[in-house]
């Protein structure tokens, strides 16, 4: 479930704030975990701490997702690197994102962008390619086996961000498969000398799914 901020901020920039915090009551009462995705960007940036607290009353695991368009300037980059500061500093709130993807951000560590991670599909029931952020030059498969062959023939030119429209978003990447599979024993060594985070994170969900 996506939330972008405190009422007012997330209203202004999405809307629906109160019927959104309804949906939450009623899942939760149903007995569903709740996951949470808030896009962050140098208009809300300010008010992160605030909001991930609020989040954290109600979410079982928060996701933080950076969002840049256009050129960069320097307050975009200031706010890029204060969410990575954020999400390596703040693991132990049940944020979903790695300490790499944080350091990811800073510019610390190189990740590849999983355009091909989440998949959109038409109301028609055609698949967008590559990816539902792309905008100009987006096609249209008619197929998961046409979209896989679509992906396997571009993969290189889209997972390194060379298209213009793919440069500064960060979507993608947030969706860690690569990740955890070039990166697995960093974050393992990242986590164990967080040990409160291990236990909540990853510990203690594995008890409750057992029991």
């Amino acid at each position: 479930i996506s939330i972008y901020g405190l009422k007012d901020m997330h209203n202004s920039l999405s809307g629906n704030f109160d019927q959104i915090l309804e949906n939450i009551r009623f899942a939760k009462e149903a007995g569903h975990l709740v996951y949470t995705n808030t896009v962050v960007s140098k208009h809300n940036i300010h008010e992160l701490d605030e909001t991930m607290k609020f989040i954290s009353g109600f979410s079982d695991r928060m996701y933080l997702n950076p969002i840049l368009s256009g050129d960069m300037d320097t307050s975009d980059m200031t706010a890029l690197k204060q969410l990575g500061d954020y999400i390596i500093n703040h693991q132990d709130m049940m944020i979903g994102n790695s300490v790499v993807f944080g350091k990811y951000l800073k510019g610390q560590m190189d990740l590849k962008c999983m355009f091909h991670s989440l998949i959109s599909i038409t109301p028609s029931g055609r698949i967008k390619f590559p990816c539902y952020c792309f905008d100009q030059g987006s096609e249209y498969m008619d197929s998961f086996q046409e979209f896989l062959d679509k992906v396997n023939e571009r993969r290189e030119y889209f997972e390194n961000k060379a298209d213009p429209q793919c440069k500064h978003c960060y979507t993608h990447c947030l969706h860690e498969a690569h990740t955890y599979a070039k990166f697995y024993w960093h974050e393992i060594f990242e986590q164990l000398k967080r040990p409160v985070c291990a236990y909540r994170k990853y510990i203690h969900p594995l008890f409750n799914f057992i029991s």
